[in-house]
């Protein structure tokens, strides 16, 4: 087997571990809802269900109506829990729960009473750390505004406890304010800090470049710092934000004024800290009065609709604004049950099954989707109005972050440690000087055999495993250095110990048993001896000698573990490899 070939197996064992270890959370997004309640001629809900494969869509009757804010979430199961329009929650029979009224109260709550809160990304749902029944709903209000129709005020928690009302749900907490500040209209986005439990929350002002992170854990919701970064700005309900899959970038699409070109922005984020960096403005020229923006769940392609198209962007080119793409233009499609209902682009959304669905710009039965966004170009595969809902949707698309995003591996701040043991350590020659070796390779072995991964130790001799799960491991290593520090005095060694006036042991002793027999004697002095004069060029044991430790992981504790080698042969220890 080639190293390449061996490599590349071990690559996919690697991620067939990392895939089986998906958080418990991965169903939580498993429901979407759409929808109004029973009056005509709407009629009713659509429950979007990823539980089964292919997707299934089922009428259902349900009292309230979804307009633009729309969050939801599920169980561990997948099965629905509650959900949310931004001005009531409902609980998984389609009612209202007990004190699930009147969130964001006020003037405009009245005024959109009966047709459901207009704000795109108004709401998120998120399970709050170390608890199996309470939840938070993120939602921001909308109050009146002379110059811009309406502003948001700021943004607000209510809690759901799932252990009441025989599991229906009660909200126990409602409209508590944790921002009073003028915000961007929606943009409600979240991630999982690199611990893999807890939650970061990016908000955004209003007409201004400052963003306020929020932290989610245990000790509930608290704001940790704020930051002023990129461009001013100013969506007034057009545009969207999310993170990559993966955590690693925040992006958002402003649409500011349709005379005016938008703001395309992108901005790494560290999943540790929560700060935002690498600030690039990709500017957006379009008419567009509606966009969307979603990424490939590989964290490689951004999706941005803009009306009556989709363009793709590879986050990972060198000019992320000159890779754009274009990958469907509006095909002119109109619902039949509603004349005036034109299926253009409008927010997006990646599901449980990978794909990215897109909802239209108007009251309509139907979702585009793009089946495969991992790919570049036209191979996404735009399906225009591909899936029929049962019921008319009103331009809603529901807001969930990456339920399947786990701990950071590696992560320095994942002190949780739910990305896995770190096993680290540095290969180290059994001389005086303890000299580090580079160039060996150290692969991760099951007590049975089985290779998990391979690295290489670098130039401080140092080797570094991350994400491992509790069991029982061997390190076995190998390398093609040059062998050497071999002669008479280590023969002469070997005689002594093989008479008794010295007694090597350990590394040193195995080191000296040259020719595979178990024990130290005349014939491993003789071959020593060979070797050195230039009489043979070979040992049966092979140039380099290995500890081989083994593990025990118990826990998620750093484990630091130096490994010993020496030259077969080299019994004083007295090479110093280069």
């Amino acid at each position: 087997m080639t190293r390449k070939f061996f490599l590349f197996i071990l690559s996919l064992i690697v991620s067939f571990l990392v895939n089986a270890q998906v958080s418990i959370d991965q169903k939580r997004d498993n429901i979407w809802m759409f929808g109004y309640d029973n009056f005509p001629p709407y009629a009713g809900g659509t429950v979007l269900n990823f539980n089964c494969s292919p997707l299934s869509t089922t009428y259902t009757s349900q009292e309230l109506n979804l307009d633009l804010t729309d969050a939801s979430i599920c169980g561990t199961n997948g099965q629905l829990l509650f959900y949310t329009n931004g001005m009531y929650v409902a609980n998984s029979n389609y009612q209202i729960m007990p004190n699930g009224d009147s969130l964001n109260p006020g003037d405009l709550f009245n005024y959109f009473d009966g047709m459901g809160y207009r704000l795109a990304q108004g709401a998120l749902i998120l399970p709050k750390s170390n608890s199996e029944s309470l939840y938070y709903i993120l939602h921001e209000k909308l109050v009146w505004s002379d110059d811009y129709f309406a502003l948001c005020s700021g943004l607000y928690y209510t809690i759901v406890d799932m252990s009441l009302n025989n599991g229906l749900g009660d909200v126990i907490i409602r409209n508590v304010p944790i921002l009073e500040d003028s915000l961007d209209p929606g943009c409600i986005t979240a991630t999982r800090h690199a611990n893999g439990r807890d939650w970061w929350i990016l908000i955004p002002e209003f007409l201004h470049n400052k963003y306020f992170l929020y932290l989610l854990n245990p000790q509930g919701l608290n704001l940790i710092s704020t930051q002023n970064i990129g461009t001013a700005s100013y969506m007034m309900e057009l545009g969207q934000a999310c993170f990559s899959p993966d955590g690693s970038k925040y992006v958002r699409y402003s649409a500011t004024d349709i005379n005016l070109p938008y703001r395309l922005e992108v901005f790494n984020f560290d999943r540790c800290t929560g700060l935002l960096s690498n600030y690039k403005n990709l500017w957006y020229v379009d008419n567009a009065w509606s966009t969307g923006i979603a990424i490939s769940p590989n964290s490689r392609y951004m999706y941005v609709s803009a009306e009556l198209r989709i363009d793709q962007y590879d986050l990972q080119a060198e000019d992320i604004a000159a890779s754009k793409q274009t990958v469907a233009v509006y095909d002119g499609f109109i619902d039949p049950m509603f004349p005036l209902g034109s299926t253009h682009f409008y927010l997006e959304q990646v599901g449980p099954d990978g794909k990215i669905y897109i909802c239209a710009t108007n009251g309509v039965r139907y979702l585009h989707v793009i089946n495969h966004p991992d790919l570049p170009g036209t191979a996404c595969d735009v399906q225009q109005h591909a899936v029929q809902l049962n019921t008319f949707n009103s331009m809603s698309l529901p807001n969930f972050p990456n339920f399947r995003l786990g701990a950071l591996p590696c992560s320095t701040c994942d002190t949780l440690g739910l990305g896995g043991t770190v096993v680290d350590g540095n290969i180290l020659y059994d001389n005086n000087l303890l000299t580090p070796v580079d160039s060996c390779w150290v692969i991760l072995k099951t007590l049975n055999g089985m290779a998990i991964d391979s690295v290489l130790s670098n130039q401080e001799g140092y080797y570094r495993f991350c994400g491992l799960q509790p069991g029982s491991y061997k390190l076995i290593t190998h390398t093609s250095k040059t062998w050497g520090g071999v002669n008479s005095v280590d023969a002469l060694h070997v005689l002594r110990h093989f008479v008794g006036l010295e007694n090597l042991t350990g590394l040193f002793l195995k080191s000296g048993d040259v020719n595979l027999t178990l024990s130290l004697n005349a014939v491993d002095a003789l071959i020593i001896q060979k070797r050195f004069v230039g009489l043979t060029n070979t040992f049966n044991t092979g140039d380099w000698l290995f500890e081989e430790p083994e593990l025990s992981i118990t826990n998620t504790n750093t484990q630091h573990v130096n490994i010993r080698c020496l030259c077969y042969g080299d019994v004083n220890g007295s090479f110093v490899p280069y």
